[in-house]
């Protein structure tokens, strides 16, 4: 009961701004997001515990799904409404020319490495926990591999950047610079993981998405880099067997392996490479192809 009073609570505040969304407008739809998905959770264990089922079990599962999908659609729904904008302007589907997607898997192989070899950092300064380090365990390992490709990929991929770059940066560009605009959007994005361990990597990639968003006024890059990149980290840990490169998406057990400096290096270079190439691209259709924020 209380939760749902507090999420009555933001809906109302929501519903009290004029000119929308600003940060405080995004930071209460991240709390109302955190609140369904807490509540949602809670149903899913009481609905398991009736019918005698585990959190190991198809039910658990599908049940988790439904609740990401439609915490991000309540999200999504009331900021598309409140902002009295057409869904187009909001959530640009926008085709992308052929040479940015080049650019892009460029840059995407050199980030997946790179933040690989983050996390190793991150959790050689501050060890995961056992119980944590399970729970990723459990979602990149030991579900059914099509489930997992549609809970870690396809979900996140179209239902955080409709949020944070369709929706969020939308409204922040209306009220603040761009990269005001850019630099809030990553931070909310590092912090609705709700895992310090991911926070970095995780506003570096909300950083370049923006960036992306701003410069083409299409979502579609957006999605297309979160999927990749999501769904390289889940392979790569799923068939780990297969892959012989130490500490290259390791599953942050302890003692931590770094990867090899040439591995490294890689990463470095692609992403520049991949980055230089595709601000290149858009440079030269700037004049033909106004972006969405200038």
């Amino acid at each position: 009961m209380a939760y749902a009073g507090i999420i009555m609570h933001i809906v109302g505040e929501l519903m009290n701004d004029i000119k929308y969304p600003k940060i405080i407008n995004a930071i209460l739809l991240c709390l109302l997001l955190i609140g369904i998905q807490i509540i949602g959770g809670c149903i899913i264990g009481l609905v398991l515990n009736f019918l005698g089922s585990t959190t190991q079990s198809l039910l658990y599962e599908i049940g988790i799904m439904i609740i990401q999908v439609l915490s991000f659609a309540v999200v999504i729904c009331i900021g598309w409404k409140k902002s009295n904008t057409k869904f187009n302007n909001i959530f640009k589907f926008k085709k992308i020319p052929s040479d940015f997607l080049i650019y892009t898997i460029v840059f995407s192989f050199g980030l997946t490495i790179l933040s690989s070899e983050i996390a190793n950092i991150e959790n050689y300064i501050m060890p995961m926990p056992e119980k944590l380090n399970d729970l990723f365990n459990k979602i990149f390992t030991n579900q059914n591999i099509l489930l997992s490709f549609i809970l870690v990929g396809i979900i996140p991929a179209f239902t955080e950047e409709m949020t944070f770059r369709g929706l969020f940066l939308t409204g922040f560009t209306k009220n603040y610079s761009i990269r005001k605009s850019i630099i809030v959007g990553a931070i909310l994005f590092g912090l609705i993981h709700l895992n310090p361990w991911q926070f970095i990597t995780v506003f570096i990639f909300g950083l370049f998405s923006g960036w992306i968003f701003c410069e083409t006024g299409s979502i579609l890059l957006c999605i297309y880099i979160h999927l990749f990149n999501n769904t390289v980290s889940l392979f790569s840990a799923r068939f780990s067997n297969l892959i012989t490169i130490k500490g290259f998406n390791s599953d942050y057990k302890i003692p931590v392996q770094f990867q090899p400096w040439w591995f490294d290096a890689i990463g470095i270079m692609l992403s520049l490479i991949g980055f230089i190439l595709l601000k290149k691209a858009i440079n030269k259709r700037i004049r033909t192809w106004p972006a969405m924020c200038q």
